[in-house]
């Protein structure tokens, strides 16, 4: 495919187009095996998580890791102080 290119005026000013010129192709019509193509590839399980209870539940994560963090924190303190004591 070739492009011709061709000027117009517009209100004093000139815009270029490209206008493509097509050529003639041969089609082939192709039949589709819905039945097939399903078996093959299978629905997808939908999705029903707004943004909202997403945002709520990494929120949620966030917090447990960080109270976690915490916790292994103090436990390794008060390992290090008892067997200090000892």
């Amino acid at each position: 495919m070739k492009p011709e290119y061709e000027s117009r005026g517009v209100g004093g000013a000139q815009f270029h187009t490209t206008r493509w010129t097509l050529v003639m192709v041969s089609a082939e019509l192709i039949s589709m095996d819905w039945e097939s193509a399903e078996r093959r590839c299978p629905p997808e399980p939908a999705n029903h998580f707004t943004a909202e209870k997403i945002f709520d539940a990494r929120c949620a994560m966030t917090l447990l890791n960080e109270a976690m963090t915490l916790l292994r924190k103090e436990y390794a303190a008060q390992d290090k102080a008892s067997k200090a004591i000892q």
